[in-house]
């Protein structure tokens, strides 16, 4: 695989990994569940997005 066709596979799986995390998100604030595991999910998510953008950064 080419450099930027693995940079493409990976913007896309962090962006999956991210649909995810969001769904995960409101499921759990619908059944108020746990305020750590939904302060969890959302650190994870903040992650992501970050690795997502200094994805954007390279070359």
């Amino acid at each position: 695989m080419e450099h930027q066709e693995l940079k493409e596979n990976l913007e896309e799986q962090i962006r999956d990994a991210l649909n995810i995390l969001q769904l995960l998100e409101v499921e759990l604030s619908a059944n108020e569940d746990d305020e750590h595991i939904i302060r969890t999910v959302s650190i994870i998510e903040k992650i992501l997005k970050s690795s997502l953008e200094l994805l954007k950064h390279i070359n």
